[in-house]
């Protein structure tokens, strides 16, 4: 019996953290899957504001282009030049 003590108390306990450690619990995935969808779904907002942004930004720019168009004296009027 004592030697079968000292042969388990010189060894690593198997567990988390021994020898026998070869994968995941299912705690850690949960949190890796959890770390990940925030990460993710923080990047897909930025993005789908960014193009929202963009698209508005182009919108306006064409809007003021053409009423700056419409805005502009007729040079090639003939009625004007009499």
């Amino acid at each position: 019996m004592k030697a079968l003590a000292k042969k388990v108390k010189g060894r690593m306990p198997l567990g988390a953290y021994g020898a026998g450690n070869k994968g995941l619990t299912l705690v850690e995935v949960i949190c890796a899957v959890a770390i990940f969808a925030v990460i993710a779904a923080t990047i897909g907002g930025v993005l789908v504001f960014s193009a929202k942004s963009y698209h508005r930004g182009s919108t306006e720019s064409e809007v003021q282009q053409e009423a700056q168009l419409y805005r502009m004296p007729p040079r090639w009027n003939m009625t004007a030049a009499s």
